[in-house]
């Protein structure tokens, strides 16, 4: 009896290795307990001596038996794990398994002959329908599964090893029943497969999570034992320890698939929540994270705001079960769980949670996205391959591919919503006690120091978490750079792409993006233009076009910023250049014409900017800057009236552009005079208002009402402004002086509001309240066209409250002050205007005409010729310096100046064509 003994707890090893599916020490107890044992056989010879009951030998006999069959059994198994484990069972391998499994096939069938109707016997004939799905034989499986009776088989007293088995083999059941055809081709009948194979599905599902979870501490015995993310990579080891298996869980994920597919949409839902909201294990870590992105896809794709329902903690699975086989797994339960209130909530829910994997998933209630997203404290790849050696390169593509999956999908979630801050901004600190049942969260001191401790962990953004797993991947980097633009963190952007460039080379995109980085936000024309010139020298370029025409724009932008007369047209003509070859390049391009036609007309070259914009518009008819040039184009062929006519076709579809309301201003006080004009700065003060005035902030005392005494209350719809067009109209492009001026302004609002003075910056963008201010001085430039100083006057002071140390401020009072006859106090506005923007070529302009006035044409002379370098197109500047010259005795020159002033008349529009922005898309 002591052998008999001494053999239950080697078979009790046994199954504890089963269900721990570590193979090697399986098969090495089934050696000891084998019939050829030699300790064994003596010690049942030994029994015989003793014996003198033929029971007993009989007994000892069946014992043997018995013996011989479980420890055959447990080999044939070892044998069939180990295989499937090197070699899936997929179609790619049916020929491997038809050719090796055949010896353990004999083996199992021999266990089944010799067994009485046993549980070895049944976990044989699993075994052998196991086999035969290996082998591609789909219908001897499910005969297989019909004689053992596999519905009927009781789960209660089985092993951790015949819970696995069964879950399987519904798992494999469904899958056979998806392959073998049908006999009959009845809707009913097919309809009933599909719902047998569901049931299949999700009886494996519910059968293996179930059993996980009463072994929750099954994978903290086997330190050896490696957790691998879901998706079909295991790794060929004889201690598998990874969960559910790769054949239960594409059961599992198929169940709520195939209800989609059907068009069950809802019920497809259904199962993913049921399935997620299980109680965790560390082995379906993998598995959860590929459910939720799975289910954040469809809600993403399939589900909108009138078809989403709700999550319903109550319902339960509507699939019906046998008694023996109703097992259902433990769920979330508790009024801490987090609900989502809608499909986008439940979708960044979703993702968050595939993004971070928690181990802690008992939430806590927010109301925002943003509060949401601190939650998740854990990094988002703690099952990612970090190893660079050749060995992991396959696990490590696959993790890649999975977490890039996952952040393509929470991109697109969360620039729905517009929260571009959650993929590039820095989250709070926080304190993380792993061992608490929940998360803490507090904010954390801003010391460095103990941002290195353990306990003290600092969110880095969502992209730069995945950098963990992919920092040399350039899509992950790409995206990044994507959403710091999103952000407006455009300094950091550009680093990005330049790690970009780095891993592609010869990607045009990303340097065509890095270079209209670099002019439109961050006013770095140099680095713009050898990104430029780096996208035209890529071979084999589709963009070649496109690549040409961002360097024109980056020469054009350069010609802006020159001082000097000689670079200005050096870099003008280098700009013409790479029109015309953009032009070669791509004959449909509008964008390339319409650049083509403005540096054009900035060359004074009007008839051939008429065609070039023409041709714009035959290619791209409703585009607002080549109908804005063409209109300034005929003003400068004195077709005034035509020029009217069009900006107001124009404004019918883009109603609330400024840019083109300044225009038109411009062209009415010139056609119908400026009382016509003021009907427009009353129309655009009704724009403004009923734009801008909800998201801003007056202040009380200083409010004078001249707002509604000017305009009325009359609302209309409006769509989305441009607000970077209306920068520096009056100058009429970007330039450095104008940009330096800008933050010399806001330094002296600064200064002035620190020493306690009545200064104080305006709340809201100070781009909106840069419009209004412009908005106060066109209309008080208008009422000095009218002479009328009091009203002119009084839109003064509007733009003062808003912008009191203005350059565009101080040069209107000059003009008011000026047409008083102040000549003095004139001038003192005209050099402070300039002492801010020296590159205000209206106030050079009326400040050398000043001091012309007041006798010291000398000094007329410097300003004026300053003019005319800053702005060598303004007939203005050269007529003004022409009669200064004329006053100093100096007539050739003077002659010159006024004949290049009557030749740029010709060819002037009613304002510059540098007013047109330059689009680089």
């Amino acid at each position: 009896m002591a052998t008999k003994g001494r053999v239950s707890r080697l078979e009790s090893q046994i199954e504890k290795y089963r269900s721990c599916a570590n193979w090697a020490k399986v098969l090495d107890v089934a050696k000891k307990i084998s019939s050829k044992n030699p300790s064994l056989e003596i010690s049942v010879q030994l029994t015989f001596r003793d014996c003198r009951s033929v029971y007993l030998i009989l007994f000892f006999l069946s014992f043997q038996h018995k013996i011989e069959n479980f420890a055959k059994f447990v080999q044939a198994e070892c044998q069939l794990e180990r295989f499937l484990l090197e070699n899936p069972a997929n179609e790619k391998n049916v020929h491997i398994a038809q050719d090796k499994l055949r010896p353990v096939m004999r083996e199992i069938k021999q266990v089944i002959e010799s067994e009485p109707k046993t549980s070895l016997r049944e976990e044989a004939q699993l075994l052998l329908a196991k086999i035969h799905y290996a082998m591609g034989d789909y219908s001897a499986t499910l005969q297989c599964y019909d004689e053992v009776g596999l519905e009927n088989i009781s789960l209660e007293k089985a092993s951790g090893r015949k819970v696995k088995l069964i879950a399987e083999a519904f798992a494999i059941k469904g899958l056979c029943l998806e392959k073998c055809p049908m006999s009959s081709t009845s809707k009913y009948k097919m309809a009933e497969r599909e719902e047998q194979i569901i049931s299949c599905f999700e009886k494996a599902g519910d059968i293996s999570i179930h059993q996980l979870q009463l072994k929750q501490d099954c994978g903290n015995k086997t330190p050896n034992s490696m957790t691998v993310g879901s998706g079909g990579l295991w790794n060929i080891i004889d201690i598998d320890n990874t969960g559910v298996g790769p054949i239960v869980e594409t059961a599992i994920q198929r169940s709520p698939i195939l209800y989609i597919r059907n068009g069950e949409i809802s019920k497809g839902v259904s199962r993913f929540r049921e399935l997620l909201r299980a109680v965790e294990t560390r082995a379906v870590q993998g598995l959860r994270q590929t459910l939720a992105r799975q289910l954040a896809e469809v809600l993403l794709r399939g589900v909108c705001e009138k078809t989403y329902e709700k999550v319903d903690l109550t319902s339960t699975s509507s699939t019906p079960t046998t008694s023996k086989l109703a097992v259902k797994p433990a769920k979330f339960s508790g009024d801490g769980l987090f609900v989502p209130k809608d499909e986008n909530e439940e979708t960044l829910l979703l993702l968050l949670i595939s993004e971070s994997i928690m181990v802690i998933v008992h939430l806590v209630k927010h109301d925002s996205y943003a509060s949401l997203l601190h939650v998740f404290i854990f990094q988002a790849t703690k099952e990612a391959i970090l190893s660079r050696s050749p060995e992991h390169e396959d696990a490590r593509l696959h993790t890649f591919n999975n977490s890039t999956a996952v952040y393509d999908l929470l991109t697109i979630a969360l620039v729905k919503q517009s929260q571009y801050s959650i993929l590039s901004e820095e989250q709070p600190h926080h304190y993380v006690d792993e061992d608490a049942d929940e998360v803490m969260m507090f904010n954390v001191t801003d010391n460095k120091e103990l941002l290195g401790t353990a306990d003290c962990r600092k969110e880095a953004t969502t992209f730069e978490r995945s950098m963990k797993f992919s920092f040399d991947e350039f899509h992950i980097w790409y995206q990044y750079g994507l959403s710091l633009i999103c952000a407006e963190k455009y300094t950091r952007a550009l680093l990005v792409l330049k790690e970009c460039m780095r891993l592609q080379n010869q990607n045009p995109t990303v340097c065509l993006l890095a270079a209209k980085l670099c002019y439109e936000k961050l006013h770095m024309i140099d680095e713009g233009i050898e990104y430029s010139l780096k996208a035209t020298e890529i071979e084999n370029n589709s963009l070649k076009a496109r690549c040409f025409l961002t360097l024109g724009i980056g020469y054009s932008l350069k010609a802006d910023q020159s001082h000097l007369h000689i670079n200005r047209q050096k870099y003008q003509k280098k700009a013409l250049t790479m029109f015309m070859r953009a032009v070669s390049q791509d004959s449909n391009d509008y964008l390339a014409y319409f650049h083509l036609a403005l540096q054009q007309a900035l060359l004074c070259q009007v008839s051939d900017a008429m065609k070039s914009v023409r041709r714009a518009l035959h290619l791209q008819a409703d585009n607002i800057y080549s109908l804005h040039l063409l209109a300034l184009l005929l003003s400068a062929q004195k077709q005034h009236l035509e020029a009217l006519n069009l900006m107001s076709a124009t404004l019918t579809e883009y109603p609330d552009n400024f840019n083109l309301l300044f225009s038109k201003c411009k062209l009415e006080e010139v056609v119908h005079g400026p009382e016509q004009a003021l009907l427009i700065c009353k129309q655009m003060m009704t724009l403004w208002k009923c734009l801008f005035e909800p998201t801003v902030e007056f202040d009380n005392h200083r409010i004078t009402g001249l707002m509604d005494q000017i305009m009325s209350a009359d609302h209309h719809k409006l769509i989305q402004l441009q607000l970077n067009e209306m920068n520096e109209r009056d100058s009429g492009s970007v330039r450095a002086e104008s940009i330096a001026a800008s933050k010399v302004e806001h330094t002296l609002s600064e200064v002035a509001s620190s020493f306690g003075s009545i200064v104080h910056p305006k709340h809201g963008s100070q781009q909106t309240w840069s419009l209004l201010t412009q908005i106060w001085l066109r209309l008080g430039e208008l009422y000095l066209k009218m002479e009328k100083t009091e009203s002119a006057h009084a839109c003064i002071q509007e733009a003062s409250s808003i912008f009191p140390v203005s350059y565009t401020v101080s040069y209107m009072r000059g003009r008011l002050l000026e047409q008083r006859g102040e000549m003095i106090e004139a001038k003192k506005c005209y050099e402070n205007a300039i002492a801010v923007n020296p590159a205000h070529v209206n106030s050079l302009q009326h400040l050398g005409t000043v001091l012309h006035d007041m006798g010291n044409s000398r000094q007329a002379e410097k300003i004026l010729r300053d003019a005319v370098n800053v702005d060598p197109g303004s007939s203005k500047s050269w007529y003004s310096l022409g009669q200064v010259l004329e006053a100093l005795g100096e007539f050739e020159a003077a002659a010159d100046c006024l004949m290049t002033s009557v030749e740029l008349e010709t060819s002037s529009s009613v304002v510059p064509f540098t007013v047109v922005p330059k689009p680089l898309s």
